[in-house]
């Protein structure tokens, strides 16, 4: 899922997303904002699965990367790697 604008999410648009997988990792730059809000959807809606972020992708890694700051990458997996 590309998200074009990322404030504040779309609550039943996330949720279709993540239906039946194990894994999300959110790509984002600076702060993790799409992450928290995501783990706050999920967390109000009692699913119960791993959320990558700033974990998996510190800030300054996408700092040699064009990402436009107006574009969050959501990759929502069965099986992460």
């Amino acid at each position: 899922m590309r998200l074009g604008v990322s404030v504040p999410l779309n609550k039943e648009q996330i949720l279709k997303a993540v239906d039946g997988v194990d894994e999300v990792l959110v790509v984002e730059e600076l702060e993790p904002i799409v992450e928290t809000q995501l783990k706050n959807i999920l967390f109000d809606e009692d699913v119960r699965l791993k959320v990558h972020g700033k974990d998996y992708v510190p800030r300054g890694v996408l700092g040699g990367i064009n990402v436009p700051h107006s574009h969050v990458n959501v990759y929502a997996s069965s099986s992460l790697c």
